[in-house]
């Protein structure tokens, strides 16, 4: 791109990127847009204008092969932006969906027993999953050492059950329902079951871990938690949020070498160069790599709009045909928008790089898809910001909650329905176990203007 557009570009989202965080303390609102804009600053103001900025410094290696086809700093992917962002902005504030969805209401059944219940049959098929999927591999080792070219699609993934390896991650749900728990009643009652299942549990999210070569599901985990507490307690507790910023900063930079020398079997060879060879500015550049790829997808859709068909929000369809194990429905399910995006991005046809929430906009349908798109997205925020947030003082409630408001708005960093799916299948199976559970309550007007209250209309619960 031409420089002068660079620097307008750079200039329109520094503007865009101060007018939004100065909203942000103005509102002084703990809430799902708030979640939503945490990820929008960090995603598409200040690592865009690292790159447009700091130059290819800023991009993983495989992303040269966008960036030297297409550049980046292109105005029309800073008003994509700006408009994306305003869309997401007017579903988020529609009246029409706050006043549906304030009608709606779910009453929590469970007591701290049965969520510690609920918690021990998580944990088991999340231990069951773990064999099962390690088995496949021909034991828990081998498939630790294979995980990350597992990840990377340098290893074809092989056996009749390697779909249990999307339950292994139940023991973060189970380490979740402990932790709300332990909020509601104290440390001390049952004390030896929440210590025994809360060390278990833990020794199966380090599993998973493990097991998938992802860092993004430990971090995510510790995030909750820390929120959860803090909201609930109405307490900063500073030291836990450098504590979890410190792994996260440390895992986010070693994660992939730590994997990839699992497979060579030297473990701690990265850890160790990290801080043997530590350097400030290497080390913040390779922080902003990881959060670079909205970024550059967008920069990719836009410069290649001609060269595919616009895909109408077909994702989702495929996403749920992706769930279904290939040994129950042997049908070749399309490929997910990731695979487009890939070979945008760097050149080849893999499930690697996701789009970022904006590239699956465009990808879906242009500009039409970034404003219907983005309106729809911030009016299913709305709705779960409303109908979530009338159980927020109540521990499992507010967990819930916030755990919500996370998987809501890190749609933003994927863009991918089958990976939102996918990642985050442990805490659909918590919501569905919690809400399926729960008496709903919907509220509707009688033609005498006076209102009434229908339900509860499900009184199943674990009581």
């Amino acid at each position: 791109m031409a420089m002068g557009e660079s620097v307008y570009t750079a200039l329109l989202l520094l503007v865009l990127g101060t007018a939004v965080f100065g909203f942000l303390l103005l509102r002084r609102r703990v809430d799902f847009f708030l979640f939503f804009n945490v990820y929008f600053l960090v995603l598409y103001v200040l690592a865009p204008l690292h790159v447009v900025v700091g130059g290819p410094e800023f991009l993983p290696v495989s992303y040269l092969y966008a960036y030297t086809r297409y550049g980046t700093g292109s105005l029309l992917s800073a008003l994509v932006i700006i408009v994306g962002y305003f869309s997401i902005a007017f579903g988020y504030y529609s009246r029409l969906v706050r006043t549906a969805a304030s009608k709606i209401r779910f009453e929590l059944t469970w007591k701290p027993s049965h969520t510690l219940l609920v918690a021990g049959l998580l944990l088991g098929l999340s231990f069951a999953s773990i064999a099962v999927y390690a088995l496949q591999y021909g034991g828990l080792e081998t498939a630790v050492r294979l995980a990350i070219l597992i990840r990377g699609g340098e290893w074809t993934e092989a056996g009749a059950y390697v779909f249990m390896k999307h339950f292994m991650g139940l023991s973060d749900a189970s380490l979740f329902l402990i932790f709300t728990a332990t909020l509601a009643e104290g440390w001390k009652h049952r004390l030896v079951l929440k210590a025994a299942l809360g060390l278990l549990s833990c020794l199966g999210v380090i599993l998973t871990v493990l097991l998938t070569a992802g860092r993004g599901s430990i971090i995510m985990l510790l995030l909750v938690l820390y929120l959860t507490l803090a909201i609930y307690k109405r307490r900063f507790y500073l030291p836990f949020l450098l504590l979890i910023g410190t792994f996260a900063f440390i895992f986010i930079l070693v994660g992939k070498p730590f994997f990839h020398s699992l497979y060579r079997g030297e473990p701690l060879v990265p850890v160790i160069s990290l801080f043997r060879d530590f350097d400030y500015a290497t080390a913040y550049r390779g922080l902003w790599r990881e959060f670079v790829h909205p970024f550059i997808s967008l920069e990719a859709a836009l410069a290649t709009t001609g060269k595919f068909t616009p895909r109408v929000f077909l994702d989702w369809i495929y996403a749920l045909f992706h769930l279904i194990p290939e040994r129950l429905f042997p049908v070749q399910v399309p490929e997910t928008i990731a695979y487009l995006n890939t070979e945008m991005v760097i050149g080849i046809r893999e499930s690697v790089v996701p789009p970022g929430l904006l590239g699956f906009f465009w990808y879906s349908a242009l500009l039409p898809g970034i404003i219907l798109g983005g309106t729809v997205f911030g009016a299913i925020g709305r709705w779960l910001d409303t109908v979530l947030g009338k159980n927020r003082r109540d521990p499992l409630g507010l967990g819930l909650y916030i755990l919500a408001a996370v998987i809501w708005g890190g749609f933003t960093t994927n863009g991918d329905p089958r990976v939102l799916l996918f990642a985050n299948l442990r805490w659909l199976v918590l919501f569905f176990c919690v809400l399926a559970t729960s008496r709903w309550y919907v509220r509707r007007q009688r033609r005498t203007g006076r209102q009434e209250h229908t339900g509860p209309q499900r009184r199943a619960g674990l009581a």
